[in-house]
């Protein structure tokens, strides 16, 4: 019995040290293909290495990508791998981050379409396309806190009588921010109460908005007896829904009219009345403006807008009041509105203001 016992062991032994050799061989792939998995990466992170795919010219794959991560239109997609194929353009992975790089793309095609009289459809289609790239790009962008943010960054506060008073950022350090408040906010008797929460927003230069939710420290005064709102900082940053269409700030003044509405056949109608007030325009896109005038319209409304910015020719557009708030002084009232019907020739004007492409001159076509 003793003897078996050894023949057996002695049978066993050979089909050990194979699965032996072979896991030692399996452990030392394993480690080989981590080492050069890493390698790749340290690569593909390397400067010389990003460098090169920046170069790179354009691949429908690129295209492909890049339409997913923006959410593109498949005639978007189309538009893009044209345009890109065209102009020879580099790695569009990289290049949609550059704003002036990628202006410069499609501002060579918006002057081919405007001399090649090309169609409203296609310039819509261009800015349309640009806006989702540009909104992909400041996403990720996005802030993670309040820590960085630079004095003189304007801050927005809703009251509870609906007013919005803006306060600028006169002070972040580690623990608080210091918000010089604007004349009158301290008087209207609706200011937040100390170590309540408050909501407020602020916009950066990227136009993106965020919201946070702060404590208030305390109140105080500087040398020039200017009021002042002492916050928490905040490490909790709320990226607001980016608006339809991108926007730019006006100092411009406009009229309007009421609007009376009539349903036939289950459509609206919309009847401008005759009698124009004046309004100012204080921010516009091709979906809608922020108006201040001196009559309170209320929410749902509708009425008639005569518009003038720049360079453009005057146009009309017909928007339903969204919401409408109390001026800070007291005064006027401030309408947000969207338009509700407006002509896509219209809609390109403002887009072509809002892009800045009517101040900027390239000749170069190929």
């Amino acid at each position: 019995m003793k003897g078996q016992g050894h023949l057996v062991e002695a049978r066993l032994s050979p089909f050990l040290y194979i699965f032996i050799i072979f896991s030692i061989l399996a452990i030392f792939v394993l480690i080989a293909a981590g080492l050069i998995m890493r390698y790749l990466k340290s690569m593909r992170l390397s400067k010389k290495w990003i460098e090169k795919q920046k170069s790179q010219e354009t691949t429908f794959q690129n295209v492909r990508n890049l339409s997913r991560e923006a959410e593109l239109t498949k005639a978007e997609r189309s538009f893009l791998w044209n345009l890109c194929h065209k102009f020879h353009a580099p790695n569009i992975a990289y290049l949609y981050r550059n704003t002036k790089e990628i202006d410069e793309l499609f501002l060579k095609e918006y002057n081919f379409l405007r001399e090649e009289n090309a169609g409203e459809e296609k310039i819509s289609l261009l800015f349309e396309t640009r806006y989702k790239l540009e909104k992909l790009h400041y996403k990720k962008l996005q802030l993670k806190s309040t820590r960085g943010l630079r004095p003189g960054t304007e801050f927005s506060y809703k009251d509870v009588r609906s007013r919005i008073w803006t306060m600028e950022l006169i002070e972040n350090n580690e623990l608080s921010l210091k918000l010089l408040m604007p004349k009158g906010m301290v008087e209207s008797g609706c200011i937040p109460e100390k170590l309540s929460r408050v909501s407020l927003s602020f916009t950066l230069q990227n136009k993106l908005t965020y919201k946070i939710i702060t404590r208030v420290i305390r109140y105080e005064q500087n040398n020039n007896l200017d009021n002042i709102l002492v916050v928490t900082v905040s490490d909790i940053v709320h990226l607001m829904a980016k608006r339809k269409s991108k926007r730019i700030e006006t100092k411009t003044g406009c009229f309007f009219s009421a609007v009376k509405v009539d349903e036939v056949n289950g459509k609206k109608q919309f009847n401008v009345l005759k009698k124009k007030y004046p309004g100012f325009l204080q921010d516009i896109s091709s979906s809608g403006c922020k108006v201040l005038c001196p009559i309170p319209i209320k929410k749902d409304q509708f009425a008639q807008f005569y518009i003038k910015i720049e360079d453009a020719p005057e146009f009309e557009a017909t928007g339903r009041i969204v919401v409408t708030t109390k001026a800070q002084d007291e005064k006027n009232y401030v309408l947000h509105i969207e338009f509700v019907k407006i002509s896509l020739e219209a809609k390109n004007h403002i887009n072509t203001i809002v892009f800045g492409y009517n101040k900027k001159e390239d000749s170069v076509h190929t």
